[in-house]
């Protein structure tokens, strides 16, 4: 077992480490407690009868409102933190990052023991690189064995920083730090232990010392990837519009593909979705071009919202072209009770950007597709006739959507880059 001693936990609690600021609310409720940290809320199960009780204005969390039979915390804050304990949630403020907020969790990816140090292939040579197989076997219990006694090793320092993540994920963030301060400050896994630090205590320095504290340089690959992804997380909370430029720079003016893979295409889609709705005009045709560039021809159940914000956010600069291109390439993947409102608004979007063949084609699709109520919808200022070269297009529809669509974001980059210029 192991043995925290006093004076490290004191060094924690003195050095201005606690994850936890002052600001707090505890609600009389058994159920769960779930934090959507970039929508600033908290959502706690069953509790939706509490809604039409008073509520103390509390500056945290100022409102509540019921969604089914959910109680909603409308909070002032995206650092936020909730716990139960059966009969009572408490909400607390963060001085960092929410470890735990369903919406944007902490990039923890799993390694394989060979491509970082560690010993052999799964399933591991070494306790350390046994540990971490057994970790991405979901061996929670043999792997803090295995962590335990890999501290007796030269691999100590990546045993504190997984114990720490274990910490973590028992919501024990006090005893998280104390781990990440065994880990040290030198070495790659001290390094990834640093910015484990910043993220809980919020001190994340600004300037030369915030480019130190993410420089990857010298690291192993994978390891370098996880640091790019916090760093990525770290600035969607602080700058949407940061976040997306470093997005942007990642994959030097394309979707990153090797970063944004299947294990955390959610952070990178998160951080796009935050350019698509910035008001800054260079985030939101960086975001257009990135959205283009890779998830517009990404088939999966998030590409519709993706390519519903680009479509918001083209229309905001006047490229409705783009916005019906966009929208109309995600079609494949609308849920069927909501493919109507779709290709409605897939439909009036080609005729407001001036191609009525274009928009009968999305309508023969709708007739096919949602049936005859979709003769209902107003063609707008210029009857759609139908012709015969418009049944190709209602044929092909909506295959070339995509390519349209990054076709549009190209010459939208282009203009941009030429009005920089100038």
């Amino acid at each position: 077992m192991t043995v925290f001693t006093a004076t490290l936990l004191t060094l924690v609690v003195h050095s201005g480490l606690l994850p936890f600021s002052e600001d707090v609310i505890r609600v009389k409720a058994a159920g769960r407690a779930e934090v959507f940290a970039l929508k600033q809320e908290v959502h706690i199960a069953g509790a939706a009868g509490l809604a039409k009780q008073k509520w103390r204005n509390n500056s945290l969390c100022p409102r509540i409102h019921a969604s089914g039979k959910n109680l909603i915390l409308e909070c002032s804050s995206a650092r936020l933190h909730a716990s139960s304990d059966g009969a009572t949630v408490t909400v607390h403020a963060l001085r960092g990052l929410p470890w735990d907020a369903e919406d944007v969790p902490a990039p923890r990816p799993s390694f394989a023991p060979e491509s970082v140090g560690l010993g052999g292939p799964c399933p591991g040579t070494t306790p350390a690189g046994k540990a971490e197989c057994a970790l991405k076997e979901g061996q929670r219990d043999e792997a803090k064995k295995l962590l335990e006694e890999a501290l007796q090793t030269v691999h100590r320092d990546y045993a504190a920083l997984r114990l720490g993540d274990l910490a973590l994920d028992d919501d024990h963030p006090l005893e998280a730090m104390e781990w990440l301060e065994k880990t040290g400050r030198t070495g790659q896994w001290g390094r990834l232990a640093s910015v484990r630090q910043c993220e809980l205590s919020g001190r994340c320095f600004k300037g030369v010392a915030r480019d130190a504290l993410f420089d990857a340089a010298g690291m192993d690959a994978p390891l370098q990837r996880e640091m790019a992804l916090r760093e990525l997380r770290l600035l969607r909370f602080e700058s949407p519009v940061a976040a997306v430029t470093k997005l942007f720079e990642r994959g030097a003016g394309a979707w990153p593909d090797a970063l944004c893979g299947a294990d955390f295409a959610g952070l990178c889609h998160q951080v796009l979705l935050g350019g698509l709705a910035s008001s800054d005009t260079e985030a939101r045709i960086t975001a257009l071009t990135l959205f283009a560039s890779g998830p517009v021809t990404q088939a999966s159940e998030k590409r519709p919202m993706l390519a519903d914000a680009a479509a918001d956010a083209a229309v905001a600069l006047g490229a409705s072209q783009y916005a019906a291109a966009a929208l109309a390439a995600a079609t494949g993947d609308v849920k069927k009770t909501e493919l109507t409102a779709h290709l409605r608004k897939v439909y009036s979007l080609y005729l407001s950007s001036g191609q009525p063949e274009r928009a009968q084609a999305v309508l023969s699709y709708a007739l096919d597709n949602v049936g005859p109520q979709a003769r209902k919808w107003k063609p707008g200022p210029s009857k759609v006739r139908a012709a015969a070269g418009q049944q190709r297009l209602a044929a092909e529809f909506p295959l070339r959507e995509a390519e349209l669509a990054t076709e549009l974001a190209s010459a939208a980059l282009t203009r941009s880059r030429a009005r920089e210029a100038r």
